[in-house]
């Protein structure tokens, strides 16, 4: 989910709902489910709708002239058309309807790119070199948002976020998921 969180500039979800074919356990996964964020508008930038899903297959109707949809990627589907990267980092990428875009020459790149790996970027940055791009001031809320969505799955209902005092509005189901009860001296 790295790939629409960056170039979008999403930050904290407002809401989260997850939908699943089966009970959810404390033991596996559901074999297939669908969580959707939901994000504020930010400045100029209108709200923006992400849709993860998890075995469970988008319509196939999203991808055109596609015969069998992929295993893996990112799929942003906007006011003019669709782009789809088959990886999550966006190393390459497919602008639908065709003919929309035919022709179409991409703007000079603005985003910042990991040169190599990112495990090297991180090994480079311990070693005393720059700082990784996925450092704890962006990893940490792009781990939150995707965390959430465990939270909207264990408990079955739509999670509004309150993200300055990390917590949900109204449903202390999800609050129990966020914390834990340290045993007394491992506590913060």
């Amino acid at each position: 989910m790295n790939l629409p969180y960056m170039a979008l500039e999403l930050g904290a979800p407002s809401a989260v709902q997850a939908e699943t074919d089966q009970p959810v356990n404390n033991e596996s996964p559901p074999n297939g489910l669908m969580v959707t964020y939901e994000f504020p508008a930010r400045g100029s930038k209108p709200p923006v709708t992400l849709k993860w899903y998890e075995v469970r297959r988008p319509a196939r109707d999203l991808f055109e002239g596609v015969t069998a949809l992929p295993g893996s990627g990112s799929l942003m589907i906007g006011s003019k058309g669709k782009m789809y990267s088959p990886s999550d980092y966006g190393g390459s990428y497919t602008l639908w309807p065709t003919a929309t875009f035919k022709g179409y020459r991409p703007p000079k790149p603005t985003l910042p790119r990991v040169g190599g790996a990112h495990h090297r970027e991180w090994i480079d940055a311990c070693k005393g070199g720059p700082r990784p791009m996925s450092n704890f001031d962006y990893s940490g809320p792009l781990t939150e948002m995707v965390l959430l969505g465990n939270v909207a799955i264990h408990v079955g209902k739509r999670v509004v976020w309150d993200a300055e005092k990390l917590r949900c509005i109204d449903l202390a189901a999800g609050d129990a998921f966020l914390r834990r009860e340290y045993r007394k001296g491992w506590g913060w």
